[in-house]
């Protein structure tokens, strides 16, 4: 439910958009789009059903985005657009929640529950530890913590206090 107050649901106030960090978002999920689309012509489902492009697409971003946070927190205002571009908008457009989860509704509907489920917790605990695995190698390489209290919303535009 939205807060009557106006904040986002990670409590933060909400962001005035610039058109520049909009245009960002648009490049970015359109490239995000794309390379999903072009994962999915490339590889084919495995014998038992499993789609491994939809796998392969959300542990990738999963990765890509614990690195960019990473990465990204605490930067220059000269890279304000790096967070939009490649964080909300490639992984946004790249990664694919809906599309997991009808596959797994489409093999619960075909009575091939132990498959689905199995897709589903390795998803979800493969992109756990590609995230982890991404924020890990994103901290070595000099990006700031993201854990505690200090977690950077991946929907923010920056991560500066108060001035989202």
């Amino acid at each position: 439910m939205p807060d009557p107050h106006g904040s986002s649901p990670h409590g933060t106030p909400p962001q005035p958009l610039e058109f520049a960090a909009l245009i960002a978002i648009g490049l970015g999920g359109a490239l995000g789009t794309l390379a999903r689309f072009a994962v999915g012509r490339v590889l084919v489902p495995l014998a038992n059903g499993i789609p491994l492009a939809t796998f392969v697409v959300n542990t990738i971003g999963s990765f890509l985005l614990g690195f960019l946070l990473t990465r990204t927190a605490g930067r220059s205002p000269s890279k304000r657009l790096l967070r939009p571009f490649a964080a909300i908008g490639f992984c946004g457009g790249f990664t694919t929640f809906s599309t997991l989860v009808l596959e797994v509704d489409q093999g619960l509907a075909r009575q091939r529950f132990g498959i689905a489920v199995t897709y589903l917790g390795i998803t979800v605990a493969t992109g756990l530890l590609a995230a982890a695995g991404g924020a890990g190698i994103g901290h070595l390489r000099g990006g700031a913590a993201t854990t505690g209290p200090d977690i950077v919303d991946p929907d923010a535009l920056d991560d500066a206090p108060g001035g989202r």
